[in-house]
């Protein structure tokens, strides 16, 4: 393990964990560039060590698969800790369905696909600690309530994604989701993955025999949910995707589910 260069960091702002030694060392510096000074370490259990000694970290930046403990287990170190517990934002390449999910359990605020944009993240910092001028704070703001709804929608679809596997392995073949609730759902996975869909994957995904998904796919397309296209090179083939009556459906569903959840809590 390369331990952090502490001479010019007395007082870090931040601490950067990656089990890539560069890319952990490239981002701290990036972040000391801006302002931001950053200790980077390529295990858990130093880092949390150097949040006891170092009160005055704020943000703890993780990638989340990393031998020996993880970023989940960071967070959930870090969760336990008093009212003084630092923001933490991760960092991943991977797109475990599950992993979201059980992030935003342990207080993580922030998920940043790999290869991370240096420039969104030291934003994102900045904003948390009220480090922005007012103006680009109000833009910041205006900026992140989009991202967190549209992190919401993802995690949400996720774990209904999810549910469903999980019903499927638990009773299989009794209680079977309708068809076309699961085509929806797989739609939009598809739309935000920026993946077409075609008819026959589509029925294959539902579950259901053929006939039955492709009975409840045009009953869809009836009611303007879903949309079919043919294929100029093929004509055997058809690529199907939300409509934007479809995306609506979904995101009532999506905002019905959480202002429920809001009201629960």
């Amino acid at each position: 393990m390369a331990e952090p260069n502490t001479a010019d960091l007395t007082r870090p702002i931040a601490i950067v964990v990656d089990d890539d030694e560069t890319a952990a060392r490239a981002l701290a510096d990036v972040m000391g560039r801006s302002g931001l000074p950053a200790l980077h370490f390529t295990r858990v259990a130093p880092a949390l060590a150097t949040l006891d000694r170092q009160p005055s970290i704020k943000v703890v930046v993780s990638d989340v698969a990393m031998p020996e403990l993880s970023g989940l287990d960071l967070a959930a170190a870090i969760r336990q800790r008093d009212g003084t517990a630092p923001h933490v934002l991760f960092m991943s390449g991977r797109s475990e369905m599950a992993m979201p999910v059980a992030a935003l359990g342990l207080g993580v605020v922030d998920f940043f696909p790999k290869p991370v944009r240096t420039a969104q993240l030291i934003a994102r910092v900045r904003t948390l600690l009220g480090l922005e001028t007012p103006a680009r704070v109000e833009a910041a703001q205006d900026s992140w309530k989009r991202r967190d709804a549209d992190l919401r929608n993802r995690i949400w679809l996720q774990k209904e994604r999810l549910s469903l596997t999980r019903r499927r392995q638990v009773m299989p073949g009794l209680l079977d989701p309708d068809a076309a609730w699961v085509m929806l759902v797989e739609l939009l996975h598809a739309e935000q993955q920026k993946r077409p869909y075609h008819v026959s994957a589509l029925c294959a995904a539902s579950g259901a025999p053929t006939s039955t998904a492709l009975r409840r796919l045009s009953e869809l397309v009836d009611q303007g949910l879903v949309q079919r296209v043919a294929d100029g090179a093929d004509a055997r083939r058809s690529w199907v995707s939300l409509t934007e009556k479809g995306q609506g459906v979904l995101r009532a569903c999506m905002d019905g589910e959480q202002e429920t959840s809001k009201q629960n809590d």
